[in-house]
């Protein structure tokens, strides 16, 4: 029995940054039971978060995790030190239960009696280099981007008003946007239901960050520095500060190297 068990027993070779993602299983079903507000949900995006941040907290060797619409993308390290040791010694089907169970159970936490609950799935993969980690970073949040604007623009101007006072309907919104690139959905949506997209939100339109954070703290002896996980909005991970940010938070021991004082007599 033991060897059956161990046959798909994977295990990821060490020294490799590792992704996971989760993803909900069928949302479009459990937003509409919920009755979650279009196109963005604000109890929505808040649970996501928290689970994110629960998961993150759950997870050795985690420095970042980034959340937008119904998915979680973390980052395990375990190369930074001589010492450092696996999460589950980089068993997949290990990682992967924990971590799925630690969000559907936090995100359920949340829902009220009567509510369905909501399920979830994982993958976890590793990556051949940290430049690689960005870049799924950037793919992540060039994904959340078009999601935002195309979910604003269907929901947004299919409840606008035409040159009648009638509501322009699913129907027509479709038509008007198909094909169109995310500038020309921008464009529709300002035309028809006077909304600038870039007016939202920045955590709806590039997502949320958890990450630990040096933070001040009251205890019985007074306040003191402590490394919290925070949420904060996702910054713009392809510009130039948001490209430092993300680089200093999956490289700490390059941050810590940089904020060293510099001997001038070298």
């Amino acid at each position: 029995m033991k060897l059956c068990e161990e046959a798909t027993d994977f295990v990821i070779a060490p020294r490799f940054p590792i992704i996971g993602r989760i993803d909900g299983k069928a949302f479009h079903t459990l937003t509409r039971r919920l009755k979650c507000k279009k196109p963005f949900d604000e109890r929505l995006s808040n649970i996501m978060a928290e689970s994110a941040k629960f998961l993150s907290a759950q997870v050795q060797g985690c420095l970042l995790s980034y959340t937008q619409s119904d998915e979680i993308s973390f980052i395990i390290r375990t190369d930074q030190n001589r010492d450092s040791q696996p999460w589950f010694g980089n068993r997949i089907q290990k990682m992967v239960s924990v971590a799925t169970s630690a969000v559907t159970s936090m995100f359920n936490r949340f829902l009220v009696s009567g509510e369905p609950a909501a399920l979830f799935d994982c993958r976890i993969w590793y990556m051949p280099n940290m430049i690689e980690v960005q870049n799924y970073f950037v793919w992540r949040q060039r994904d959340c981007v078009k999601n935002s604007i195309t979910s604003a623009a269907h929901y947004e101007v299919a409840r606008a008003l035409d040159e009648n006072g009638v509501p322009i309907g699913r129907k027509k919104t479709d038509q008007l946007l198909h094909k169109l690139n995310q500038d020309g959905r921008q464009e529709i949506l300002f035309q028809k239901a006077k909304i600038n997209w870039n007016d939202y939100p920045d955590k709806f339109k590039r997502g949320q960050v958890i990450f630990r954070k040096e933070v001040e703290v009251d205890t019985n002896y007074g306040p003191v520095l402590r490394n919290k996980w925070i949420v904060e909005p996702a910054p713009h991970f392809t510009n130039e500060e948001g490209k430092v940010w993300l680089s200093n938070i999956l490289n700490p021991a390059h941050q810590e190297e940089q904020n060293e004082p510099q001997d001038k007599n070298k």
